[in-house]
């Protein structure tokens, strides 16, 4: 993307158009094969409303779903875009009244590794009782809150967590193994989201 002097001239112009408190909601991104969001992991970001309410900050947290949205006929070919445009998040949060949008997403990368022991495959025993395959997972989560009026970006944050595992390749679990460093990625990651949120709260 290029972007001349007078482009940029007007996106520092730009101020986030917010109500005193105001209503954020969120979107979760799946893009990964072996792994999507849980219910868990929006109950672990949406936990933050409290703190959030108690700081006069918002007045409502929710999930903004995109399949929901399909029942809107200008809407229905957004509702299933694996990867949508900011412009379209901001329309899909308009139309739940979100004045602002986190949007959370994620990414596994995994590497595959034999040990000396995997020389034991050559038998089917090998295959199930020799640890020669090593297996490890960095998922990283990410989360960006955007203002739906102006597009002005608003707060960011992004954490990290890996799983590795050595085992017999017939028992390598690559799904367990994305869950688990799913599971530590999103919970420092709504630790560091709520702080980045709070410290937009006005000062008494």
């Amino acid at each position: 993307m290029r972007a001349n002097d007078a482009e940029i001239e007007t996106l520092l112009r730009e101020r986030p158009r917010l109500p005193a408190q105001f209503k954020l909601g969120v979107v979760f991104l799946n893009s990964g094969y072996g792994w999507r969001f849980s219910t868990a992991d929006r109950d672990q970001t949406l936990a933050m409303a409290e703190s959030l309410r108690e700081e006069r900050l918002i007045s409502a947290m929710f999930v903004v779903d995109p399949e929901i949205l399909a029942l809107h006929a200008d809407l229905a070919a957004l509702a299933f875009t694996e990867r949508p445009r900011l412009d379209e998040i901001r329309q899909m949060a308009a139309r739940y009244g979100a004045d602002a949008v986190a949007v959370v997403s994620g990414e596994a990368q995994v590497k595959e590794e034999a040990n000396a022991r995997a020389v034991f495959y050559l038998t089917v025993v090998g295959c199930w009782l020799a640890p020669g395959s090593h297996r490890s997972v960095l998922f990283t989560a990410r989360a960006s809150v955007w203002d739906v009026r102006s597009g002005v970006l608003l707060a960011s944050a992004s954490a990290e967590a890996e799983r590795s595992s050595t085992r017999p390749y017939a028992l390598t679990n690559e799904d367990e193994l994305t869950a688990d460093a799913k599971d530590e990625a999103m919970e420092s990651l709504a630790d560091e989201l709520q702080r980045q949120l709070l410290a937009l709260a006005p000062q008494s």
